[in-house]
C-alpha cells in the first residue's frame, strides 16, 4: 500500500470514529398533518404512505413541489407501481438537483427524496412537507 492510500484510509478511519456510533442511525421526524414518520439515512429521506395514496398522485405532488421551488424537471417516468422524477436546482443553489421516487410496498407506498450530490436533510424534509401538503396529508 502506498503512503497516499494509507493516509487516506487513516483519515477515513478517524472520520468514522469521530462521528461516533450513532452516525449511521436514521434521523426520524414527523411530517404533515397526519404526522407521518420519515427517516433520513445515508443522504436519503424515506417515508411510508398509506395504500390510498397512489404513485401517480405522489409524482404529481412531487413535480408541483419541485417546480414551485424553482427546479426544472430533467426527467420523469411513472407507472401505477413506481415513479421517479429528477429535477435540476436553480442556478443560485448550492445543490445540483433532487431525485424523488415513489413505489408500491407491501403496506402501502414509499417515497424517497435525495438531494445531490451528498444529500441534505433539511432540504429533503422541506420538500417532503410540500409534497404531503399537496397530497392533503
Amino acid at each position: 500500500m502506498n503512503k497516499t492510500r494509507a493516509a487516506r484510509l487513516a483519515c477515513l478511519a478517524c472520520a468514522v470514529l469521530a462521528a461516533g456510533p450513532g452516525a449511521c442511525s436514521p434521523q426520524l421526524s414527523s411530517h404533515g398533518r397526519e404526522h407521518i414518520t420519515a427517516a433520513y439515512s445515508l443522504g436519503t429521506l424515506t417515508c411510508d404512505l398509506p395504500d390510498d395514496v397512489r404513485v401517480p398522485a405522489i409524482m404529481a405532488a412531487a413535480e408541483g413541489a419541485l417546480r414551485g421551488r424553482g427546479y426544472s424537471i430533467s426527467s420523469k417516468a411513472s407507472t401505477d407501481d413506481r415513479g421517479r422524477i429528477y429535477a435540476r436546482a436553480p442556478r443560485d443553489s448550492r445543490v445540483e438537483g433532487v431525485s424523488i421516487e415513489a413505489r408500491v410496498t407491501n403496506t402501502g407506498h414509499e417515497i424517497s427524496i435525495h438531494v445531490d450530490p451528498l444529500g441534505d436533510d433539511s432540504r429533503s424534509r422541506v420538500l417532503l412537507d410540500d409534497v404531503l401538503t399537496r397530497l392533503g396529508r
